[in-house]
């Protein structure tokens, strides 16, 4: 496959190829192959989740179906009032200072990582290019390298899309300006002209960026960069056993080479990548288990390494091969993001949020919980029930090998023993990076009502997500009713918009605050109130919903 005599055997032309070629042709080929697997991933994925809802555990008691739903005929001596606000009315104090400091921290480590990475390969081509260092042109290459970190910008520190669209504009305004700068210094290269630049982003960052775009996508995140590396090793067995062993035949002059090997070499070579990627894989989930690593730093972690490898790929042959050293950039990064990274309070006592939803909202359920957890993950753990919406969106890497090996109902919660367990094993400890972890819980539909129960009792906020509920979704009466009776009413916050049909919500509170159950600590209150947080139809910032979540968690429990 590479033009070049080796051990006395000549290459024929029409096998010659370079490296970087071949390096380039696995990447791209890799990753239409990569697309129809996350895709079909996903789809099974929901798919099966959805079914193993609707099926029941036949572990499971039949008391466990009823926890908290036991009702009365004797109403609370107090009336239920509502609090309806907005975004106006919400504390005007941020999450918690504590807080703002660990998320600043966390974008500003990951910030200083990905500007020496860009720093190291720049010096680099300067290196193998032999150009003259002059300042603008080192800042021009410098941005071009420092691409990713606008995307991890966006990942760690920018919260609101307006804002994300604005620091976008604004690096690719900085490029026009530094690509106007070199025509006017006159120092830019011979034949280029205006908008080279611009070409030369799409050049080196175009390909890394599309792929990144296709492949890590919030709704594919979790499955996109694990299955491009399997569609990779695929890609690369095939290429290397029919490929080389056809090359071999004709440079040998003997094609029973061919006829006879090609089925084995080809199932070797594919056994062989596939297990060095499995391996991989396993790893990967064996240190996230082990809270070596955090979602985020994984996610951060393949941006900049997919990023690396396309700069060595691209200039591999023009550089002889000099190219590889931009690992050392990677490098550099990886031991700054970890040397970095902010630790929460020895002794601090997490904030545990429980987020309940109207389900069948897939796109406006995960930007929820992706702007919450932006911010929210730096004081606790989120709780929530899995469902199709977003099990694909936060599919942890263990949790999707035990799908690949078949094994998914293992993740659910099949008994009351089984809850408990999990329960003990509630993971309330802060990543490296000092974010804690969302914590799904896969329910049957005879164990999801004692979950739900437990989850309340545990929980210092609760948020449930009203958007969209209308005479459809009456079956959110459980977790409502539930909610009045065993949550303390200052800890709950009902989101709320214009697409919720308030009169029926409130109607059915009353009709459930009337129908409290006689050991409720909350038919004691005085003046019984619930908060709903009506939020604009566009909700661009969770920041006052935030500020209200923060104040009910300091509320004591009774």
């Amino acid at each position: 496959m590479w033009s070049n005599d080796y051990a006395g055997v000549h290459i024929p032309a029409e096998c010659a190829s370079t490296i970087g070629g071949v390096a380039a042709f696995i990447l791209l080929a890799a990753l239409p192959l990569a697309v129809l697997l996350t895709w079909l991933t996903v789809v099974l994925y929901r798919r099966r989740v959805l079914q193993a809802m609707r099926s029941v555990s036949p572990q499971a008691d039949t008391a466990e179906t009823t926890a908290g739903s036991s009702v009365t005929v004797q109403p609370p001596a107090a009336a239920l009032h509502f609090n309806i606000g907005q975004a106006a009315d919400a504390p005007a104090q941020l999450s918690s200072p504590a807080t703002a400091g660990l998320a600043w921290r966390a974008g500003v480590a990951y910030t200083i990582a990905g500007c020496a990475h860009a720093s190291i390969a720049t010096l680099l081509t300067f290196v193998f290019a032999d150009m003259e260092l002059l300042p603008v042109r080192l800042l021009a290459v410098w941005l071009l390298y420092a691409w990713p970190v606008i995307p991890a910008l966006l990942l760690t520190s920018v919260e609101d899309p307006r804002q994300k669209w604005g620091l976008m504009a604004a690096y690719f305004g900085v490029i026009l300006a530094l690509d106007w700068s070199l025509s006017a210094f006159g120092i830019r290269d011979t034949g280029a002209g205006t908008g080279s630049l611009l070409i030369v982003w799409l050049t080196w960052m175009g390909p890394p960026s599309l792929l990144l775009w296709v492949l890590n996508n919030r709704a594919w995140r979790s499955v996109g960069l694990p299955a491009y590396l399997v569609a990779i090793a695929l890609v690369a067995g095939w290429l290397l056993a029919t490929q080389g062993l056809a090359c071999l035949a004709i440079a040998l002059d003997d094609v029973g080479i061919w006829l006879r090997y090609r089925y084995t070499v080809l199932a070797a070579m594919l056994v062989l990548l596939f297990s060095g990627v499995w391996w991989f894989l396993q790893r990967t989930a064996r240190r996230y288990r082990e809270k070596r690593m955090s979602s985020l730093s994984f996610t951060l972690d393949s941006w900049w390494l997919v990023v690396t490898l396309a700069d060595m790929v691209i200039q591999f042959d023009t550089t002889h091969g000099a190219s590889a050293s931009f690992i050392l950039a990677y490098l550099l990064y990886k031991w700054l993001s970890r040397a970095l990274q902010p630790s929460s309070e020895p002794g601090a006592r997490p904030a545990e949020l429980l987020l309940l939803r109207v389900f069948g909202h897939r796109q406006r359920s995960r930007h929820l919980l992706d702007q919450l957890g932006q911010r929210w993950n730096f004081s606790g753990p989120i709780s929530l029930i899995a469902a199709p919406d977003l099990a694909a969106t936060n599919l942890e890497p263990d949790e999707l090998l035990q799908f690949w090996r078949l094994r998914l109902r293992s993740l659910f919660v099949a008994s009351a023993a089984d809850l408990r367990q999990r329960l003990e094993s509630f993971d309330a400890s802060p990543d490296p990076d000092g974010r804690y972890r969302v914590n799904e819980f896969f329910c049957y539909d005879n164990t999801w009502r004692a979950t739900v129960h437990a989850l309340i009792q545990r929980s210092d906020a609760i948020l449930m997500d009203l958007r969209g509920f209308g005479e459809e979704h009456r079956g959110c009466q459980f977790e409502l009713g539930l909610l009045l009776a065993q949550a303390p009413l200052p800890s709950i916050v009902l989101l709320v918009d214009g697409s919720t049909k308030l009169d029926l919500l409130t109607n059915l509170l009353a009709k459930l605050w009337r129908q409290l159950p006689l050991d409720s600590a909350n038919r004691q209150l005085e003046q019984p109130c619930i908060r709903l947080f009506h939020a604009p139809n566009a909700l661009y910032s969770v920041t006052p919903l935030l500020n209200l979540l923060t104040a009910a968690s300091t509320n004591p429990k009774p």
